[in-house]
């Protein structure tokens, strides 16, 4: 495997792991592309070598390739120990790294608790989000229905309809 400074060699005490030439965009955002660094870094780690992640050339960065990358170290059982003793994050903006510290608080937070992630979201949550993320099209969807009194109709006809596809794709 060639990818600039990433060496499988056991004799190697660290590996440095350049996400714009492993992922080939400049927008870490896809789940996949945070599995590609993921089956890169556990191996290393597991072997107890030092890995440094360098975001050199990037931009936008998603909850879901955080969450499948670095957040599924933790899935996986190594502990914060391990993960603040041997991965370093290189030219990486600091909004960034704080974007990545939230990511792994809730990971850890859903690992221990996953049924507080099935509660809905105070009022005053909603806008606490709302407020660290402007634009962000979920968050301003989120709630948006809840008053409607055709919303209930509204799903009733959705799981009608799905029951329906179901129907037809087990024929």
């Amino acid at each position: 495997m060639n990818i600039l400074t990433y060496s499988p060699s056991k004799s190697s005490s660290a590996i440095a792991i350049v996400v714009l030439d492993i992922i080939g965009h400049p927008r870490a955002m896809r789940e996949v592309d945070g599995k590609k660094i993921y089956d890169l870094m556990a191996p290393a780690l597991k072997e107890g070598k030092k890995v440094i992640l360098d975001f050199r050339g990037l931009g936008k960065l998603t909850w879901s390739f955080i969450t499948k990358s670095i957040g599924q170290l933790y899935q996986e059982g190594f502990s914060d120990e391990e993960i603040d003793a041997q991965l370093s994050l290189t030219n990486i903006e600091a909004d960034q790294v704080e974007f990545i510290q939230e990511v792994v608080e809730t990971k850890k937070a859903y690992l221990k608790d996953p049924e507080q992630f099935k509660k809905p979201l105070s009022d005053e949550k909603l806008a606490e989000l709302r407020r660290k993320n402007p634009g962000n099209f979920w968050f301003e969807l989120a709630g948006k229905y809840a008053d409607d009194p055709l919303f209930d109709d509204m799903l009733a006809y959705i799981e009608e309809y799905r029951r329906e596809q179901d129907a037809e794709m087990e024929e």
